[in-house]
Order: structure tokens, then sequence, then C-alpha cells
């Protein structure tokens, strides 16, 4: 059974990583905090669920702000994903071709403020 295991996270693991265009306009992001637990977790321990909360924006996005806490991994390995470890009750799926353009928008106009508040100044 351990040797299963294996082989399932061996395959999964090498399936994550998006190589062609294609691939990143359909992956989804992931919590490099979660992806760091399920590779270093025994497989006769639990795995956590995916929470997505940490790089969720308040809009619901992907907030480009938290890209560094994130990875992009390619569909069907998000679907195994999904369907092994299920995500937390309170986090929503996060597709690349969904990246918060409202978030992008707020920073812009909050640094575009205190630009024009130092000039006063």
């Amino acid at each position: 059974e351990l040797r299963e295991w294996d082989t399932f996270r061996e395959n999964l693991f090498n399936s994550l990583p998006c190589r062609t265009e294609e691939e990143v306009v359909g992956g989804f992001y992931v919590t490099t905090d979660w992806l760091k637990h399920w590779v270093s977790t025994d497989p006769k321990d639990l795995v956590d669920q995916v929470d997505l909360k940490g790089i969720t924006s308040q809009y619901g996005r992907a907030d480009p702000s938290k890209v560094a806490e994130m990875k992009l991994v390619r569909k069907d390995a998000w679907y195994t994903i999904k369907e092994q470890y299920k995500i937390a009750e309170d986090s929503t799926e996060l597709p690349a071709s969904e990246l918060c353009v409202q978030s992008v928008i707020d920073e812009c106009q909050r640094r575009k403020t205190l630009s024009t508040e130092s000039d006063i100044q």
C-alpha cells in the first residue's frame, strides 16, 4: 500500500508544473505552504485540506500581491488534488485565468494617492 501511495504521489508531483502556454492558461493556483506540507507528509499521515484563503483577494480571486505564496499547477493535477484532499469549506478555486485585476487597480490607486500626498508635503 505504501508503494502505491509513493507511486501516486510521484505521478502527481511530476504532473504539477505547467510546461506549455495552454497548461498555464488552464492551470489553478495552490498555496506553496500546502504543497510543502503535502510533499513532506508521511504517507501514513493525513494531509490537510487545501486552504486557499491566504492567496485569495477580497474579491474572491487569486491575489497578485501574494504571487510568492502560490504556485500554478496544471488543471489535471489540480483536479486530482481537489478530489484526493478536498478544498477547505471557506476556500474557492483559483483558476489562472482569473487573477484579480481589481486588486491591481486598488494597489495602483493606493500608490498614486501616497505619491500625491508626498508631493504635497
